[in-house]
């Protein structure tokens, strides 16, 4: 069985070897490789660093709050205005007893423009400011400018020394 497996090969070698001419053979330039190893597809590449985080932008109806600093002899008042509230940071100059008496000069003069505005002490010489909420930003930036004209006429006649720090 051996022997007919042989001649079955050497024949069927003969035929394809007599089928191709030394010309063909020598112009053929094909080169078929027979891979054993299973080829893989590449790995993926790497995911992208992920974006840095940044701030969000506020909401188009979100605003933001603004701060607004006012200069007087070289003390500092501070107001930072969000809409429903502002906190006034003032000199430790002033005391309570005068952040009180300035609001009750300001509730006399102005009466029912100051309907629903309550104020409370924070501490560290803070006040904060309550209003109603939709106040527009224009409406309070006009409101904090009355203020500081207020001020500086409440305190212009205390004849403040200038700080020193």
């Amino acid at each position: 069985m051996k022997s007919t497996a042989l001649v079955a090969l050497v024949a069927l070698l003969a035929l394809l070897c007599g089928c191709q001419s030394i010309d063909s053979m020598a112009t053929s330039t094909e080169i078929v490789r027979v891979s054993s190893v299973e080829e893989t597809a590449p790995a993926p590449a790497p995911a992208p660093a992920p974006a840095p985080v940044e701030e969000a932008a506020p909401a188009a109806d979100e605003e933001q709050s603004h701060v607004h600093e006012f200069y007087y002899r070289g003390y500092v008042l501070t107001i930072t205005d969000a809409d429903g509230s502002a906190v006034i940071e003032y000199p430790s100059i002033a005391t309570e007893d005068d952040v009180v008496a300035f609001f009750t000069s300001e509730v006399e003069k102005h009466g029912d423009a100051l309907s629903g505005v309550y104020y409370e002490f924070g501490g560290d010489n803070t006040v904060v400011l309550t209003y109603p909420e939709g106040v527009e930003e224009s409406v309070r930036d006009e409101y904090v400018d009355l203020f500081a004209a207020d001020l500086l006429s409440y305190v212009e006649p205390l004849n403040l020394a200038p700080n020193q720090n």
